[in-house]
């Protein structure tokens, strides 16, 4: 049997032409590596072109010659080729294929600015275009964008509203998510705030159900900067989290990485709003990381403008302003004119700070960036009242007080209200502006989850109490002086508020083991990074219902007087920038005194410290500079004789202060000679009444891998302890785990000693606290002030022996806080810690002579059994000199309604 094959020895050539043209085509589909010239490609499809077998195939050649140069940056040749393109493909009879063409032209044309030539080409497709296709709706998008563009935001959004109810006509859900997400820019833009969320909110609900997470998380992007906008930070900060989370996932594409520095670099400016500016330094330092100067030259330009705010933030006005004219340099390289005049805002806005503001630069950046009119009409407010034009500063404003506003531009317009009015004669109104600022930012600590980021707004609302000073100072002369300063102390200085309920201790427990994984160098499993990021979780935390807002109540001032004790005196620092007093109240009379200017006290304290770093120091070099400091403090009008007892407001600036070193006015002895301090934040109301001597001992023996020294001294510290208080007292002995530590502070009938490593970066949120004993594995544990704060501390008093936990940052606008200070704020009555390390022999003295002045004083003062226990030091040989007493201070609560 023969088997014959007749095969067909005839080839289409319409097939083979394609086969040779797919290798191509495929090329097309993305941009070549950098620096490479698209020519070489594009002589090729020229020449598939010319070989091309029917019209079908030579209007594909040419759309791919399109896409070459469209896809390599050849704006102009490829709008030219897409043309040509259109009008082979309508010669073909494939008016699809011509549609898809004048969708890429008239895309290349907006990307280009272009924007009335968009209307135009898209007006003329109308006529021969399927209302209901794809490509014609693909087409009226491009109209849409144009018409925002030109601003003309009522049109685009009609258009917006229509393609989306053609795309769901379609059933093309997933592109309905890039219209949702226009649609809802243009109503934010239209002010329409609370319809932008809710579609965005629907826009999430598709982007779950075709499975589109890379676009959800452009969505909790969209919304994040919404939030922002409209003064929501908590808001914010919780949207950044879960954009991050999805562009940090198992998702794939270089896009990603732009993606993770556009979120890092929103989240550094919602940072910089907060004042936490090493953790924005940080986010913007990781957005950087991940983008090309080269390739992504308009995000890089973005982050320069960031780093322009925090620079500004921190009074680094040079280094802003260099930022600032980097990114409009490239954003002006990239065609960007209305982002570059932004910048040019951002640097006039700077500069009217030092320096009169030119006119003709402000019409013509009006004219320039209407869509940035907040931001331009709060300056033309403080251009008017510097050139003391009332009437234009006063319709600024009104229009402001509608308009929605940055958390940071609120604060802003109340600031420029109350000059408004102060300049108008009007105090009360401009009392009255900073007042309903001040407790609308009370209100928002308050309501949040989260301790630290109450802490977050309180702080960076200074500007505000900075404000409220200067007016109270202007004549410190003034008999209601006192009473004037009295009624803002409550709203002008870091109060405690009781945290609200939360789950916090997963998301806590996840950064401490980060942050000790990235500290202990034999641990170092993780970094900066992963520790930023469960931060960022911590912050973020939503709360879980809408707590009641608890305003302040202020008992008039002479009622607090009357329940003072006459041998106490209350002192509070008012900073009004470029002056500042001291209120004093006593039992018998209530007075502004003046003190040197901030920028001189801030320099005192400062060298004092430096004194303070070493042993090597003579004793009488560091007196000289604790004198300097009682000098610029109590340079007039402070109590002729040093009080019993000396209670100082806590205060960013003063928190580096070791009260009972300075000498007192006129005397040379240190003020623990005379007097017992403490440092007091204001409290509303407090539980009174002594505690039993009952005593709560936790050691933190460290963990073998932690690199940290033996505590050799705390080991013997239980004994110490039970020997100084006597039979009176009951004692028990346990490791300072996470748990047990935690227990211990929720216990009201407790002293609680806590002897282990402290440790305090006062820059870094959450960067100060205590090295716990070793956890189930043997690795070092670490417990960070924002768990404290997250949690009711009910321990009446509570003693840490460690190293710093009284340290805290300087920086007026930072929300960090000392461990020390985030257990008083979290409802602890007493705390003692110290400022600097501590020496552990030193201990074997300080700790038996405190619990025996505890025993022996019936109100338990923790406060006077310190100041025995230092007296103790400095009358030593071996521990006389400051370094060892000095660095020990007592915290407290201070209720307003009841004396302490």
């Amino acid at each position: 049997m023969r088997l014959q094959l007749d095969c067909d020895a005839a080839v289409d050539p319409a097939r083979d032409w394609l086969l040779r043209a797919t290798p191509f085509l495929q090329r097309t589909r993305k941009a070549l590596p950098v620096g490479s010239d698209p020519a070489p490609l594009v002589a090729d499809l020229q020449a598939l072109e010319a070989s091309a077998p029917d019209a079908y195939s030579r209007a594909l050649a040419r759309h791919a010659v399109a896409q070459a140069w469209l896809m390599n940056g050849r704006s102009s040749a490829a709008s030219a080729a897409f043309e040509q393109a259109e009008a082979r493909w309508r010669a073909a009879g494939e008016p699809q294929q011509a549609l898809a063409a004048r969708v890429g032209r008239v895309e290349d044309l907006q990307r280009a600015g272009q924007f009335e030539e968009v209307l135009r080409n898209v007006a003329t497709s109308s006529r021969d275009a399927d209302a209901s296709a794809y490509f014609a709706i693909r087409l009226d998008n491009a109209r849409c964008l144009a018409l925002v563009s030109l601003e003309r935001n009522q049109q685009a959004r009609e258009c917006y509203q229509r393609n989306l109810a053609r795309l769901q006509q379609l059933g093309e859900l997933g592109e309905s998510l890039g219209v949702r997400q226009s649609l809802a820019s243009v109503e934010q833009m239209l002010g329409h705030g609370e319809r932008a969320a809710t579609i965005l909110a629907d826009a999430l609900t598709v982007a779950a159900r075709v499975d589109a997470r890379f676009v959800s998380g452009r969505i909790h992007l969209q919304l994040a900067s919404l939030a922002a906008g409209n003064g929501h930070a908590g808001t914010a900060l919780r949207e950044l989290g879960a954009a991050l989370a999805v562009f940090e996932s198992d998702l794939s594409g270089e896009a990603l990485l732009r993606w993770q520095a556009n979120t890092l670099i929103l989240l550094a400016r919602s940072y910089t709003e907060l004042g936490a500016h090493d953790e924005a330094y940080l986010a913007i330092a990781d957005a950087l990381v991940r983008l090309s100067a080269r390739d992504a030259r308009e995000r890089v330009a973005f982050a320069l403008e960031t780093l322009a705010q925090i620079d500004r933030a921190r009074h680094r006005d040079t280094l802003a302003l260099r930022w600032l004219g980097e990114a409009a340099r490239l954003y002006a390289s990239l065609g960007e004119r209305g982002k570059a005049a932004a910048a040019q805002l951002d640097a006039l806005g700077l500069r009217a700070e030092h320096d009169p503001i030119d006119p003709a630069a402000m019409a013509r950046l009006r004219d320039e960036l209407p869509q940035h009119a907040p931001a331009l009409d709060l300056l033309g407010v403080a251009v008017a009242l510097e050139q003391g034009d009332s009437a234009v500063a006063g319709q600024l404003l009104a229009k402001l007080r509608r308009d929605p506003l940055s958390f940071a531009q609120r604060l802003q317009l109340a600031q420029l209200h109350s000059r408004a009015a102060r300049r108008k004669g009007d105090d009360a109104g401009a009392d009255a502006a900073l007042r309903q600022a001040l407790d609308w930012v009370d209100m928002l600590a308050q309501s949040t989850a989260s301790g630290a980021f109450a802490q977050l707004l309180q702080a960076s609302a200074w500007p505000l109490r900075n404000s409220a000073w200067q007016a109270v100072l202007a004549d410190v002369r003034d008999t209601d002086a006192a009473a004037r300063a009295w009624r803002w102390l409550p709203l002008a200085t870091r109060r405690a508020h009781a945290p609200a309920a939360s789950s916090a201790s997963a998301r806590l427990q996840a950064f401490d083991r980060a942050l000790a994984a990235q500290l202990l160098p034999a641990l170092a499993t993780s970094g900066a990074s992963t520790t930023s990021h469960a931060l960022l979780e911590t912050l973020a935390a939503a709360p879980s219902g809408q707590a009641a807002y608890r305003p302040t109540t202020l008992p008039e001032l002479a009622a607090f007087q009357r329940a003072l004790p006459p041998d106490v005196a209350v002192m509070a620092w008012l900073d009004g920038g470029d002056r500042s007093a001291v209120l004093w109240i006593t039992h018998e009379r209530a007075w502004l005194a003046p003190a040197a200017p901030p920028h001189d006290l801030r320099g005192a304290i400062a060298g004092l410290r430096a004194s303070l770093h070493s042993l090597a120091v003579p004793g009488t070099q560091v007196d000289a500079a604790a004198a300097r400091v009682g000098a610029a403090l109590w340079r007039a009008g402070a109590p002729p004789v040093p009080p019993a007892q000396l209670i100082v407001i806590a205060d960013k600036t003063l928190a580096a202060v070791p009260w009972p070193l300075l000498p007192w006015p006129g005397r040379e002895q240190p003020l623990l000679t005379t007097t017992t301090t403490r440092v007091a934040n204001l409290v509303d109301r407090d539980v009174a009444g002594p505690p039993s001597l009952q005593v709560r001992t936790l050691i933190a023996a460290p963990a073998t891998d932690s690199g940290l020294p033996a505590l050799q001294v705390a080991k013997a510290e239980p004994a110490l302890i039970r020997t100084a208080a006597g039979a009176t007292a009951s004692l028990s002995i346990d490791h300072a785990t996470r748990a047990s530590v935690l227990a211990a502070l929720a216990d009201p009938a407790a002293i609680v000693h806590v002897a282990a490593h402290g440790m305090t970066s006062a820059g870094r949120l959450g960067y100060a606290g205590l090295w716990l004993a070793a956890d189930g594995d043997g690795h070092a544990e670490f417990l960070s002030w924002l768990d404290v704060i997250e949690q009711r501390t009910r321990a009446r008093l509570v003693v840490l022996n460690a190293c710093q936990l009284g340290a805290d940052t300087d920086a007026i606008a930072n929300g960090n806080s000392s461990f020390a200070q985030a257990l008083v704020l979290s409802g602890a009555r007493e705390v003692v810690a110290a400022l600097w390390p501590v020496s552990d022999s030193a201990s074997g003295v300080w700790v038996p002579a405190f619990y025996a002045a505890l025993a022996a004083d019936p109100d338990r003062d923790g406060a006077r059994a310190l100041r025995a226990a230092q007296l103790r030091l400095r009358d030593s040989r071996a521990f006389r000199h400051p370094y060892y007493w000095a660095s020990l201070a007592a915290y407290a609560r201070l209720p307003m309604q009841a004396a302490p």
